[in-house]
């Protein structure tokens, strides 16, 4: 076990290097710097020293991989800079955005494992019945429309033409006014909508995955031997079929915990939700290289965890699997 993680937390950190000089250099390279993203406003006039003073700020005046070395060796540290546009820490961008972004992100894989677990087991019981093409066609057709159309549908119906829901934005105007009990429902009103568009999708996935193994599961000798013994349908099925579909389902729970903190980028930012993912976008468009970084940074992280807890995990349910072999 020892072993494992040290070979997984090497390849990890390599890995985390390349991706975060690979971002790093993309950013830099975009047409425009934080100075020019400033000079668009008519209003904001810089003379050619001040132009230099804020390029040595920046660090915009050293070539891009020098830049790099000297952004790893703070980050290292624990310090990911302070962003261009806000003037605070990045840490403290990160943090006042996270709250947002788990209030989506934390029901939507809630909803997702706790729905599509039962309606797979039910699609792979009962392959080829009528119902079950019911049910497959109606995850199919969810799997395969994007969620930024779903999106862009459930605001023109519910939100414009009906206005059950607000359009946008994680809070009412007389929020503060509120109650704590009704502070807490204005929250969970605006967030209905991005919930439903981020659970969909993972829903119809999640469910065809399971349904997927558990017929796969159902063809192994071990089920015919159940059945041959005579136990009946249910016992074979919970007792035996179901427990082993759920081996590979744990690896895909593990993969998806980057979500957790990345959320939707698109959703965010069609919904107005003031999390990582809208962060990101703004940042991008400001040219803001310290928020980008530090996100891309987060993200990366709570992947590269994510794929070494589902590896453990997958040996932890499934003893045929050794972690010194891998």
């Amino acid at each position: 076990m020892i072993s494992f993680l040290v070979r997984r937390i090497a390849i990890g950190v390599v890995t985390l290097m390349l991706i975060t000089f690979i971002i790093f250099g993309l950013i830099r390279n975009m047409p425009g710097t934080p100075i020019t993203m400033d000079l668009q406003d008519p209003e904001v006039q810089f003379s050619e020293e001040r132009i230099a003073q804020l390029e040595a700020a920046y660090g915009l005046d050293k070539p891009w991989p020098l830049a790099y070395v000297h952004w790893l060796g703070n980050a290292v540290q624990g310090d990911l800079g302070r962003s261009y546009k806000q003037k605070i820490g990045v840490t403290r961008v990160i943090y006042d955005r996270l709250g947002p972004t788990l209030l989506l992100s934390v029901p939507s894989l809630f909803l997702a494992f706790l729905l599509s677990i039962p309606l797979g087991i039910y699609a792979g019981a009962n392959a080829g019945s009528t119902n079950e093409r019911i049910l497959s066609t109606i995850l199919y057709m969810l799997y395969s429309l994007p969620s930024f159309v779903a999106a862009l549908f459930l605001q023109l119906w519910l939100a414009v033409y009906w206005e059950w829901f607000p359009l946008e934005g994680i809070q009412s105007n007389n929020h503060n006014s509120l109650s704590s009990a009704n502070q807490i429902f204005d929250y969970l009103w605006h967030a209905f909508l991005p919930v439903i568009c981020l659970t969909y999708g993972s829903l119809a996935y999640d469910s065809r995955f399971v349904r997927a193994n558990l017929q796969e599961v159902l063809r192994q000798d071990y089920i015919r031997t159940a059945k041959a013994k005579g136990l009946s349908p249910r016992r074979v099925m919970w007792e035996h079929a179901f427990r082993n579909t759920l081996i590979p389902f744990v690896t895909l729970v593990g993969l998806t915990l980057p979500t957790l903190v990345s959320g939707s980028v698109i959703i965010e930012g069609i919904f107005s939700w003031p999390g990582m993912g809208l962060e990101l976008l703004q940042s991008i468009s400001e040219r803001d290289y310290p928020v980008v970084m530090g996100i891309t940074l987060v993200y990366s992280v709570m992947t590269l965890i994510s794929q070494l807890l589902a590896d453990v995990f997958y040996a932890v349910v499934d003893p045929r699997v050794r972690l010194d072999n891998n």
